[in-house]
C-alpha cells in the first residue's frame, strides 16, 4: 500500500513511517524541510507547504496515495484543503486529533468552571463547548499558520460530516517517546514526577508558571 504523510518528519511521524516499512508498505513524507536527522533508505521525502497544499496538488494526486496520514491538520482551512486534494484520489484519510478537543481540556485548565467529566474519557465524551481555544494567547509562530485559528472540533467536523473520502480520527492523549523535543511533549513531567515523590509543593520554573497564570487570566 502507498501512504502519503503529511508533515512526518518531527516526533510522530518517524515512528509511524517506520512501522509502516515494517509492515510492507511504500511510504511517502511530504513536508517543508527535509530534517536532517531523520532518513530512511525505504522513505521518500517531498518538499512542501502544508499551508499551501492546493498549490502541489497536481502533482500529490500523480503520486496515487492510497491512504493519507494528515499529522498537522490543525485548523479548519487544513481540513478543507485536504478533502480538496484528495476527494476522489486516496481510499482513506487518517487525521490525528487532540484530546483538548474534550471539555474535560477546559476544566483541567479552569478555562470553565464546572465539576470534572467521568473519566476515563470516550470516544462519546463531552466536546468543548467553545471554539479556538488559544484564540488571544500569544503563543510563538509555528507550522506556518496562526493559532487563533486552531482548532481539532472544527478539523474532526468537517472531515466527519462529507461522505465522499472515507476518514478515520485518531484523538491523541499527550503522548511521550524518542524525539519529543519539544516542551509541548513533556510539559506535564515536573508535577507528575513530585507528585509520584510524594512532595507537598509542585515548584514551577518562571516561564512555565507564566504561561499557567495566562492560562487563568484567560479563562476570566
Amino acid at each position: 500500500m502507498r501512504v502519503l504523510i503529511l508533515g512526518g518528519t518531527g516526533f510522530l511521524g518517524p515512528q509511524i513511517a517506520l512501522h509502516l516499512l515494517a509492515a510492507g508498505h511504500e511510504v511517502i513524507i511530504f513536508q517543508r524541510g527535509i530534517a536532517k536527522a531523520y532518513a530512511h533508505p525505504g522513505v521518500t521525502i517531498i518538499q512542501g507547504d502544508r499551508n499551501n497544499l492546493e498549490q502541489a496538488a497536481d502533482y500529490l494526486r500523480r503520486l496515487h496515495p492510497e491512504v493519507v496520514i494528515d499529522l498537522i491538520a490543525f485548523t479548519q482551512a487544513h481540513a478543507e484543503s485536504l478533502l480538496t486534494v484528495f476527494r476522489g484520489q486516496a481510499a482513506r484519510i487518517v487525521v490525528l486529533s487532540s484530546g483538548d478537543v474534550y471539555r474535560a481540556n477546559d476544566i483541567l485548565f479552569r478555562r470553565v468552571e464546572r465539576d470534572a467529566d467521568p473519566t476515563p474519557l470516550a470516544e462519546s465524551s463531552p466536546l468543548r463547548e467553545r471554539l479556538y481555544p488559544y484564540l488571544g494567547i500569544p503563543i510563538p509562530y509555528q507550522y506556518g499558520f496562526a493559532w487563533d485559528d486552531y482548532d481539532k472540533i472544527l478539523v474532526e467536523q468537517t472531515l466527519m460530516q462529507q461522505h465522499d473520502v472515507p476518514a478515520t480520527v485518531l484523538r491523541l492523549p499527550m503522548v511521550y517517546g524518542p524525539g519529543a523535543r519539544q516542551i509541548a511533549q513533556r510539559r506535564f513531567f515536573p508535577y507528575l514526577k513530585r507528585m509520584d515523590d510524594g512532595r507537598e509543593v509542585i515548584l514551577l520554573d518562571e516561564r512555565t508558571a507564566r504561561c499557567e497564570r495566562l492560562g487563568a487570566i484567560q479563562a476570566m
